[in-house]
């Protein structure tokens, strides 16, 4: 068929039809092209063509644009958002008077995996040997699951579920930066917060410095903390008195508190020949607590009163290893005034000599010329310095036997003396009924 002026002829016989169009009957042509795929929060932008034979004005809309494109100026565009995957006919139709055309292209939007997030929180502080424990969230924009961890934690630091928790030890002070990582499928995200783990006071036994003058006097405070919570605390004072101290200790980074305390107070009185040497019965005594300050691995600081009870001072406390008088025999030896049978003055010699058993118990002689008093101590302890036995034994010479008498009842308290400069051959201890006091050197001897 060939067509020319409008006119249908059947080349070589016969008409078979005749049929005439005017331009302005033909409808506009609308090309939106092939079909297209995105993926979610990808943009996508397209031109949409139209053309109209007979010239006329057309307008070109689309019929059904999905949530957040747009169409202007025969372009299509859009950035499909993350909840937008699917598939979308879109139909663009091109109006010329009450001409018309449509095309449709379909659109496949792809689901994209989002990353989990993860959140730590703000930056902490802790303390040594103090719990820190925080919760950690993480979720996933798809519902997918995630898998929480930590990178590099430091010793002790653990996340379970959600739930960070972390125990500093007495060698962690410091700064950390601790990354947590939330993780779904090969998708992951990180935060990090940054923990600044403070010094604490630590179990330990310190020693009180107050200073050369007071400690050739015998003036002292020790401490003695243990893991578990409970303390005992000596005290000297002025040469004779001393300060038992026992209960619970609690530390923060400005204070310690000494608490349920029990304290006792050991006087030595002379009431001519007899010594008072003992300690009176523990009573209840008040909670105790002090700031401290500068706190290290070794050391505090502690706010207490002068040994002129005139003022108060910091008080360095320095973390000290006291060593424990090997199983031996010790021996101190002096001199002092005596009488000869006539009344003339001579020189005496005394001693006093400590025996420390391997079965641990521990027994004091003292000779003048013959042995005068035995003091057995089965049941002592070591508390930093101080030699503390719990109501020892005691018997006395006896001259017409040549040999002790029988075992006095026991000592109606506890027996403590102050031992330093303790060595595999030698220590001294304090001698408190000496005025002003002195330091007895023992040596070991066979």
């Amino acid at each position: 068929m060939i067509l020319r002026n409008n006119s249908a002829w059947l080349v070589g016989t016969a008409l078979l039809s005749a049929c005439v169009f005017e331009a302005d009957q033909l409808p506009p042509i609308v090309v939106a092209g092939s079909d297209r795929s995105v993926n979610e929060n990808q943009l996508l932008n397209f031109a949409v063509t139209v053309s109209d034979p007979g010239r006329e004005a057309v307008a070109l809309t689309a019929l059904n644009l999905p949530s957040g494109s747009d169409f202007s100026g025969g372009i299509f565009s859009w950035t499909p958002s993350y909840s937008q995957a699917g598939s979308y006919a879109l139909r663009f139709q091109a109006q010329s008077n009450s001409l018309s055309d449509t095309d449709t292209v379909i659109v496949i939007v792809n689901n994209v995996d989002r990353p989990p997030s993860v959140n730590a929180g703000l930056d902490r502080g802790a303390y040594e040997n103090k719990l820190l424990s925080f919760a950690v969230t993480a979720a996933d924009p798809d519902s997918n699951l995630v898998a929480l961890s930590l990178i590099s934690p430091p010793a002790g630091a653990v996340i379970a579920g959600s739930n960070f928790t972390w125990t500093p030890s007495y060698s962690q002070a410091g700064i950390y930066s601790l990354r947590f990582r939330a993780q779904s499928y090969s998708l992951c995200d990180t935060d990090t917060v940054v923990i600044t783990v403070k010094n604490m006071v630590r179990p330990g036994f310190y020693y009180g410095g107050y200073g050369p003058a007071y400690d050739s006097t015998g003036f002292a405070s020790e401490l003695t903390l243990d893991s578990n919570g409970n303390h005992r605390w000596f005290k000297v004072e002025y040469n004779y008195a001393t300060l038992d101290f026992q209960g619970k200790w609690t530390a923060t980074d400005s204070e310690l508190t000494l608490s349920q305390q029990l304290s006792s107070y050991l006087d030595y009185n002379f009431f001519g020949q007899q010594i008072l040497e003992q300690f009176l019965n523990f009573q209840p005594d008040s909670s105790d607590t002090i700031p401290i300050r500068r706190i290290t691995d070794t050391s505090f600081e502690r706010f207490e009163i002068a040994p002129d009870g005139r003022r108060a001072i910091w008080v360095p406390y320095r973390l000290t290893h006291q060593t424990r008088p090997a199983a031996a025999k010790y021996v101190y030896r002096d001199t002092t005034d005596g009488w000869d049978s006539v009344g003339n003055p001579i020189p005496v010699v005394y001693s006093h000599e400590y025996r420390f058993a391997d079965s641990g118990a521990v027994y004091h002689y003292y000779e003048n010329v013959l042995p005068f008093v035995e003091i057995a101590m089965p049941n002592w302890l070591q508390v930093g310095s101080f030699l503390v036995a719990d109501h020892p034994r005691r018997r006395f010479y006896v001259d017409s036997l040549q040999d002790f008498g029988p075992w006095a009842d026991t000592l109606g308290g506890d027996w403590v003396r102050r031992l330093r400069d303790v060595t595999d051959t030698s220590f001294q201890m304090w001698d408190p009924f000496s005025y002003p006091g002195r330091w007895m050197d023992f040596r070991k001897e066979p």
